[in-house]
């Protein structure tokens, strides 16, 4: 063998090149057999050539085939059933109001404030809370068995 510049063989470098070369149309004919495969499949139509050649035309159209046509409505007014001839033929199948904050915006950042110091007042507001409660009820000079007996009184009433 001859050897190339460096001293290394230069057979070895065409025996790569071959090796991949063989791998892609290898590689191709499995696609090409999954396509064919996939051609002929059983829920395809089995088309003539005039057919495939032909062009079919289809047009967008803007009312909604499921759209009731035979709506009534009773009119107060004149008392009688009418028919409403107008349908509304617009289908929303996801509608979403939303607003899109990037975490560290200004704005981002005075929502996260705003919530944090609401959370926290509300916080102390029970707490005040409790401690006026707990207040009112150790004034009271009831034991606690006669404070929960207190708080749950039940429907005595038997029919």
């Amino acid at each position: 063998m001859r050897k190339g510049p460096g001293g290394k063989k230069a057979g070895g470098k065409k025996k790569k090149q071959i090796q991949e070369e063989i791998s892609e149309q290898n590689e191709d004919d499995e696609l090409n057999i999954m396509d064919q495969a996939n051609m002929g499949g059983i829920d395809q139509l089995q088309l003539t050539a005039e057919e495939k050649e032909e062009t079919e035309i289809r047009t967008l159209k803007s009312k909604n085939p499921q759209a009731a046509h035979n709506i009534s409505t009773f009119s107060f007014k004149d008392r009688v059933f009418k028919i409403e001839e107008n349908n509304d033929h617009m289908t929303f199948h996801h509608a979403a109001e939303t607003n899109i904050m990037l975490r560290d915006s200004d704005d981002a950042m005075d929502q996260g404030f705003y919530h944090d110091n609401k959370k926290r007042t509300e916080q102390q507001l029970l707490e005040k809370m409790n401690k006026v409660l707990n207040a009112e009820l150790s004034g009271d000079g009831l034991q606690e068995d006669e404070r929960s007996k207190k708080r749950s009184i039940r429907n005595t009433f038997n029919f």
